[in-house]
């Protein structure tokens, strides 16, 4: 990181401090991920830093777990079990 950016970092803090609803602050979801961001949701349940990377790593480790289990739910294609 170059000095040059430090004045633009210093005034995102600021403004981030004096402007956003702190109460939306939150620690992304992900186990080993120490970043931290600004809920924007209308409903305030963002979990992830960033779906692409952290939640992305998340949902297919459970994914595989749930596969590799054999706990996999049937797939919504499939015809009904007969008499179900």
């Amino acid at each position: 990181m170059t000095a040059a950016r430090l004045p633009a970092i210093f005034t995102t803090a600021a403004d981030l401090l004096c402007h956003a609803d702190l109460g939306r602050v939150r620690r992304c979801a992900h186990p080993a991920c120490v970043l931290y961001f600004l809920d924007g949701t209308k409903n305030g349940t963002r979990r992830w830093c960033d779906m692409r990377t952290c939640g992305n790593r998340v949902n297919a480790a459970a994914y595989y777990r749930r596969h590799r289990a054999g706990d996999a739910p049937a797939s919504r294609s499939s015809p009904p079990e007969p008499g179900a």
